[in-house]
């Protein structure tokens, strides 16, 4: 295959270098052709596609604080959840292992249909991670990176999702 083809099936809306993700997000709103919808250069370097894990779970975790603060009938509440399909179906609980729906039933009680409840158990594990049992850290992974590898493998949209409603809504 020469490049001649690859660059013909990404014409057609069939793209075979596997971009997903963030990274889709920032290059499709790269390459916008109308300039008002385009990305500035300062969107694109503040991206979150080109943040440390570090970084990605502190937004995760400001999410999380800036929704928990608000009413659930708040309109930017509403507005999170309207969409939270692109991020689970239906119920989160569905997607995380078992000694983890366990682990967080012991605390609090969370709605696992919202997504502002699936950030503040991302939060709260992250924040209590040293206090967990020895099975939870080693599935949730080391900090930053394995912790935040297994929520983005179970909700592989969480943080675009979180990410574009942010930039639409909070700036």
């Amino acid at each position: 295959r020469g490049l001649g083809d690859v660059y013909k099936r990404q014409i057609n809306g069939n793209p075979t270098i596997g971009l997903h993700g963030l990274s889709h997000h920032m290059i499709q709103n790269m390459i916008y052709s109308d300039p008002d919808h385009r990305f500035t250069i300062s969107a694109v370097i503040h991206h979150p596609y080109l943040w440390s894990a570090d970084k990605k779970l502190q937004f995760l975790k400001d999410v999380s604080d800036h929704l928990e603060f608000e009413k659930p009938t708040h309109p930017l509440v509403l507005k999170w959840e309207s969409n939270s399909h692109e991020v689970f179906d239906q119920d989160w609980s569905r997607s995380v292992h078992e000694i983890l729906k366990e682990d967080i039933g012991r605390y609090r009680k969370y709605d696992t249909t919202k997504l502002r409840d699936l950030l503040r158990v991302i939060r709260n594990k992250y924040h209590h991670y040293r206090d967990l049992p020895i099975g939870l850290k080693r599935l949730l992974g080391v900090l930053p990176d394995g912790f935040l590898d297994y929520f983005t493998t179970k909700f592989p949209s969480l943080l675009v999702y979180c990410y574009a409603v942010s930039y639409t809504h909070l700036r």
